[in-house]
């Protein structure tokens, strides 16, 4: 007769063949488990890695967009500049000439004086009207100069407002 083993070795061999049989269980299902957390860990470096490069992308283009505003408005800025100096210049010019070519000639009394100084942009700076007679003999008027020098300095207020108007223009335009 063959001798059956012994209890004690059946449940060693038992135990061993479950100990194995987890083993292989573990590596078989925990293997492809690894590999799909690598290659999802590798998807996630890569986005990262081009959203990154975007980002970059995108700061580097609105840095060069920033420095190429600063750029334009300081080109504007020295347009406008110099279009100022030179208007200054010519109205230091119109001024001597008109100088040279009025003489004084009463144009306008004070009642017209008065007129125009309710209108809106003039600035005649007369003195407040006085009551009754002493109104009339108040005697203020405008000499050909004064109103040489009041169409002069509307000119000069108006073409500083349209180079303002232009160089506001040009910036919000797109550039070349």
């Amino acid at each position: 007769m063959i001798g059956l083993p012994s209890t004690t070795l059946l449940w060693a061999a038992g135990l061993t063949g479950a100990v194995i049989g987890a083993l292989i269980g573990a590596a078989v299902t925990d293997g492809p488990a690894r590999v799909m957390v690598a290659n999802a860990n590798a998807k996630v470096a890569t986005l990262e890695r081009d959203q990154a490069r975007q980002a970059f992308a995108q700061a580097d283009a609105n840095s060069l967009a920033l420095a190429s505003a600063f750029e334009r408005g300081n080109t504007l800025t020295r347009q406008l500049s110099s279009a100022r100096t030179e208007a200054s210049r010519l109205k230091k010019d119109l001024q001597h000439e008109l100088a040279q070519n009025t003489d004084g000639r009463v144009c306008l009394h004070e009642p017209a004086l008065r007129v125009l100084d309710r209108a809106a942009g003039l600035a005649i700076d007369l003195p407040k009207p006085a009551g009754g007679a002493a109104r009339a003999d108040a005697g203020h008027a405008a000499t050909d100069a004064d109103l040489a020098g009041w169409a002069l300095a509307a000119g000069d207020a108006y073409a500083e407002c349209v180079r303002r108007l232009d160089a506001l223009i040009d910036w919000h335009e797109a550039p070349e």
